[in-house]
């Protein structure tokens, strides 16, 4: 397959992802989407990182993520791990800053 080709299927392929799940999301009440707009603003901004990526990724690559069923979902899940990380790195730094400031007052 060629370059051109791959990159136009693999750009068709995460748009459907996109579709279906936009589509699960309109399904939910108001509340429930309200609930999950940060996982809907994550995978709109996936999405376009991966189209804007697909320009560089060579024909190899984009043949491999075909073979991903759900790769909008599999790099939110990996995102949000690097999320819960970074949070866990904050609740550190908070708790190191209260204790110093703890230790200044005494």
């Amino acid at each position: 397959m060629d370059r051109n080709r791959a990159e136009r299927r693999f750009c068709w392929k995460i748009s459907a992802e996109l579709k279906s799940f936009k589509f699960r999301m309109m399904q939910m009440s108001k509340q429930e989407i309200y609930d999950h707009a940060y996982e809907i603003d994550c995978m709109i901004r996936i999405y376009e990182e991966l189209v804007n990526i697909s320009e560089r990724l060579e024909t190899e690559q984009l043949q491999n993520c075909m073979e991903i069923s759900s790769l909008l979902s599999l790099v939110y899940e990996k995102w949000i791990d690097a999320v819960s990380l970074q949070e866990h790195e904050l609740e550190q730094a908070v708790e190191n800053v209260m204790s110093d400031m703890k230790a200044k007052i005494a």
